[in-house]
């Protein structure tokens, strides 16, 4: 019995610091890139905190990681964005801490869509902390779409921002079909997640490629008739 409170002891003062602050630490690894990407050399990372608070870095690609200290139990989003030299830039990884996960995470490409909406609900003023985020992201995932960035993000973001969102406002919005110049050229989209090739569908708004030998970047607007003007240039 001696040796067993010893050792219990021992542990309480081992970890103490950390069990009786009102803080915590994270360690956060950046998430892989698929295969095609090599090109991108930094990440951007947006901190959100559920009080509209934010702070933003740069770190190499391999850059290693990312301590962030919190208050405990304090809801927080946070993105990667991967760069290039070039200024192409990719869709974001996503994490989100709410104070019940663990001290080591990692971003994952497929919470990018959902947490990125509610960082941009946030900056509107949405109550990040009384909100059921898990489910959230749950919900986004499971919606059957060509792919998730392909949602009525506005729709969704007004609702939330009006609160009276409901699972009704995760739709897909209505696809056209975009057909790219044939050009020989090897081209990746903004979304990592994203099957080799240009998607055959894609919903109105504003799409950027990149072919990185030769270095070319390819913006495609779509209007809301299916319309597409198509402009390419050497960054």
């Amino acid at each position: 019995m001696a040796t067993l409170f010893r050792c219990l002891l021992l542990t309480l003062l081992l970890t103490g610091c950390e069990f009786f602050s009102r803080e915590r630490t994270y360690r956060i690894s950046a998430p892989v890139l698929p295969e095609g990407y090599e090109f991108i050399t930094s990440w951007d990372i947006e901190i959100i905190v559920e009080n509209g608070s934010e702070d933003v870095q740069r770190l190499p690609v391999t850059g290693g990681i990312l301590s962030l200290t919190l208050e405990k139990e304090t809801a927080c989003l946070i993105l990667y964005r991967g760069c290039a030299e070039s200024g192409f830039t990719l869709y974001p990884a996503g994490l989100y801490l709410d104070g019940l996960s663990g001290n080591e995470m990692t971003p994952s490409f497929g919470n990018g869509p959902a947490l990125s909406l509610l960082a941009e609900a946030v900056r509107l003023g949405f109550d990040l902390r009384s909100f059921n985020c898990p489910r959230f992201l749950r919900e986004f995932r499971e919606v059957e779409s060509l792919s998730p960035w392909f949602l009525d993000r506005e729709r969704i973001r007004d609702a939330l921002t009006g609160g009276d969102f409901t699972l009704r406002d995760l739709r897909q919005k209505e696809l056209y079909p975009f057909v790219p110049p044939a050009d020989g050229l090897s081209w990746v989209g903004e979304d990592p997640l994203e099957e080799p090739g240009n998607p055959p569908f894609l919903p109105p708004g504003n799409y950027r490629f990149f072919c990185p030998v030769p270095s070319r970047i390819r913006e495609v607007t779509l209007n809301d008739l299916g319309e597409a003007i198509i402009l390419e240039y050497s960054p």
